[in-house]
């Protein structure tokens, strides 16, 4: 520590983080300690400090690492967090949005590296302390994701940027700036092409696509991305974004349309791999999560009986995992799946105990990813069922099925791939409502062609059934009977069998004949396709 005081703590620090990365804390606490001892200033211990806020978040102290966290701050000259809605937060945000307009993304691709190993350290800090904040106290982690963009715009860019720019992009989208949040999403991918910069590859995918390129990407891509995720933290020993990447691969592949028998396979395959990890908050989230969607599609399959079995197949009930689900992720998931399922079963009782998707995410401070928009979008299609079905309410529900509508409206305008289709049923069911019923027919059959095109079968299902039903209200018997056709076959190809037998219930119930026996008009439903083909094609050329 005399004679050779500098090499002494690189080893040291060095040291400290490699037995960080194996969790082995009573290592960290030792050497940490004899840093503290012989530093001779407090930056030189700034990296045995950091690594003992990871130990206590690894050790799933997550207030005491929060506090630790917040110590350092302080004894940097950084401020404590600010929760979302602080004024001068709000104003730094807006000089920093002007900022990132007026520099250019090669500029900031092209930017020196920088040689401050103090400012490094304090970005770590922050990565890490934004995870933490997710699980105590989410409405911080704005300004932590604003103080890492803001490090890297003064100092220079390090390992940490593709994720400073990652979160930053995040928060830009979580309060409207989807154009921006989009812009930094793609800068942060961009940035790993940098050797120095891919680190944390596998984590900067994970965070990207289910936070913001979700938005203005094509969810089969999506899925896709992730598992180039999972794939690049297998080979960086990055072992949880890897098994988180593998898992939103599959929550996203059911989003869009996947096969229910691949998405339960699938799904089935990760809670194996998920059951030999030692137990603790991560893995035990995941599992949950994990044993909600496999259970899910189970009943899209087989039907609503699945849903109070113990075991479903080789794996957990749900019911095991709402016995004792606090975690709110869990919870509001459980609320997604429960609404989807009463949708598609025409369960009026589900609808009401799970229609208010809106209210709990906010009240989690929540962001919309792939899932959490799948259900936002339920809402909006039970809302207006509910405003028909319930006449003297109807004011309450339309009011909540144009908030929906309005967000899709606008998400739709970055991506007409993922949201058309969804806006569209949305206006005819409100079209339907206020009984303009050529408009109406007009954005239903618009609904089927877009989620055909865009190759969304289980919406393309959803909405042929939800024209169907209109068209017996109008007292269109045949076009319904092509529409209720047509939404057996989607249902079946998307593998939610349980689902297309209630159809065929209902066809039968309403026609007073076996289905097998009806005969719809294809020259419906040609006619539909080949409008969407032209349309399709108008598209292309105008691209």
């Amino acid at each position: 520590w005399q004679s050779q005081y500098e090499l002494s703590i690189d080893l040291f620090d060095a040291a400290v983080e490699s037995a960080c990365v194996l969790n082995k804390g009573e290592i960290v606490i030792n050497y940490s300690g004899q840093v503290v001892n012989h530093a001779r200033c407090y930056d030189d211990k700034l990296t045995c400090l950091y690594s003992a806020t990871k130990v206590l978040r690894n050790s799933e102290l997550l207030q005491e690492s929060m506090d630790a966290s917040f110590d350092i701050l302080v004894q940097v000259q950084e401020r404590v967090p600010r929760p979302m809605g602080d004024s001068k937060l709000f104003g730094e945000i807006q000089t920093m949005d002007a900022i990132l307009q007026g520099t250019s993304d090669d500029e900031i691709f092209n930017m020196e590296l920088t040689r401050s190993k103090k400012v490094v350290t304090i970005v770590r800090l922050y990565a890490d302390l934004a995870n933490t904040l997710h699980f105590i106290n989410p409405s911080l982690i704005g300004d932590v994701s604003y103080r890492m963009v803001d490090l890297t715009m003064k100092s220079g860019l390090c390992v940490l940027s593709p994720l400073a720019f990652t979160a930053y992009g995040a928060l830009s989208a979580a309060i409207g700036n989807l154009t921006q949040g989009c812009r930094l999403g793609r800068l942060a991918i961009r940035l790993l092409q940098k050797k120095r910069l891919a680190v944390h590859k596998s984590h900067v995918i994970c965070g990207v696509y289910q936070a913001i390129l979700w938005i203005c990407d094509p969810l089969q891509s999506v899925a896709q991305a992730h598992l180039l995720g999972q794939k690049a933290g297998q080979q960086s020993g990055d072992f949880l974004y890897s098994i988180l990447n593998w898992h939103l691969s599959v929550m996203t592949s059911y989003t869009h349309g996947e096969k229910l028998m691949t998405v339960r396979d699938n799904i089935g395959h990760f809670i194996e791999k998920v059951q030999r990890l030692p137990t603790n908050r991560a893995s035990a989230g995941l599992m949950g999560l994990s044993i909600l969607l496999h259970s899910q599609a189970a009943v899209l399959i087989e039907g609503l009986q699945i849903a109070e079995e113990e075991h479903v197949g080789n794996f957990p009930g749900e019911r095991s995992v709402l016995a004792f689900a606090e975690n709110p992720m869990v919870k509001l998931q459980t609320k997604i799946h429960h609404l989807v399922r009463a949708v598609y079963f025409q369960q009026v009782d589900g609808i009401l105990a799970n229609v208010d998707i809106s209210e709990t995410m906010a009240k989690n401070m929540q962001q919309l990813n792939p899932l959490f928009l799948m259900g936002v979008f339920f809402e909006g299609l039970a809302s207006f069922q509910l405003a028909r079905e319930r006449p003297k309410e109807s004011m309450k529900w339309i009011e909540k099925g144009d908030s929906v509508l309005s967000k899709l409206e606008m998400l739709s305008n970055h991506s007409v791939w993922n949201f058309e289709n969804k806006k569209f049923l949305l206006e005819a069911e409100k079209m339907d409502i206020a009984g303009n019923v050529e408009t109406a027919a007009v954005m239903y059959e618009r609904a089927i062609q877009s989620a055909l095109e865009h190759r969304f079968i289980h919406e393309e299902g959803l909405a042929s059934e939800k024209a169907g039903l209109f068209s017996l209200r109008v007292g269109r018997h045949q076009k319904a009977l092509d529409f209720l056709s047509h939404s057996i076959k989607c249902y079946q190809k998307w593998g939610a069998l349980a689902v297309s037998k209630r159809v065929e219930s209902f066809i039968a119930s309403r026609y007073c004949a076996d289905f097998s026996q009806l005969e719809p008009n294809a020259d419906t439903l040609k006619s539909l396709f080949a409008s969407m083909n032209q349309s399709s094609q108008k598209r292309q050329d105008r691209d």
